[in-house]
């Protein structure tokens, strides 16, 4: 799938220059207004959250990084899926990400007015300020996590990596299924070697039984000259050789 099917310049094609300009008006003026409020909500609720690096500098790098993970990384995903996507899977993440981006500064937006119009009548005390500091330290933490680890998702679905991870796929099922084929071949290879060897093992016994016979008798009823008594004259009668036939 070609980027240029998706650029910017494709997809506004035959809009007058008048269009554009107020749609691109109205989402400025929109993604302004929305990260200001949730600017505002991590300045004044989320503060501390970097006071580890900088007490004094704490609230504004809150309110930076709380724009940053909502209403910048809606742009961005916007962004990755109109230049970027290269995949049916990276559009469908990169929409994802977007939208979810947009609802996180949206949702935050209402909270703040809400907390705003409540402070405005002496509604909330001490304790409850804390509390919300402990929410917004949460949202930014859910928020950059959950973007990483879309962000994780968006790059592993790439057609590059979808086809090399294709290509290992195929590489362990081939070395699986030989794996599996050397396994069958020894093990029938030591079957029919077992089922030659019981095939066999009657006469070679036989022959080895006998030879073994002859050498004991030999050994223990011979005359010393090497001469021994074989099996196949036991019965024969007496050993001439012997008085009364005696060993």
């Amino acid at each position: 799938m070609s980027n240029t099917i998706f650029t910017q310049d494709n997809l506004n094609d035959g809009k007058p220059p008048l269009a554009r300009a107020v749609a691109g008006g109205v989402g400025i003026v929109l993604l302004t207004f929305s990260a200001l409020t949730s600017g505002a909500f991590f300045y004044h609720y989320a503060g501390s959250v970097f006071s580890f690096i900088t007490p004094s500098l704490s609230p504004l790098i809150s309110a930076v990084v709380g724009v940053m993970v909502f209403e910048g990384m809606s742009v961005a995903w916007r962004w990755l899926k109109l230049h970027d996507a290269d995949s049916e899977r990276q559009l469908s993440i990169a929409s994802l990400g977007s939208w979810l981006s947009l609802a996180g500064g949206v949702m935050v937006t209402i909270v703040y007015f809400g907390l705003q119009s409540t402070l405005l009548v002496g509604m909330i005390d001490s304790t409850t300020i804390m509390t919300l500091n402990v929410l917004g330290a949460v949202l930014m933490v859910v928020g950059v996590s959950g973007g990483f680890a879309l962000y994780h998702f968006y790059a592993d679905s790439s057609s590059a990596n979808l086809t090399a991870a294709n290509s290992a796929h195929l590489r362990a099922v081939q070395t699986t299924a030989q794996h599996e084929i050397d396994l069958q071949t020894a093990t029938m290879t030591m079957a029919q070697t077992i089922a030659q060897i019981k095939r066999e093992l009657p006469t070679k016994s036989r022959l080895a039984g006998s030879n073994n016979a002859n050498e004991y008798i030999s050994h223990y009823f011979g005359d010393g000259d090497g001469n021994g008594i074989s099996l196949v004259n036991l019965g024969d009668g007496p050993n001439p050789k012997r008085p009364n036939g005696r060993g």
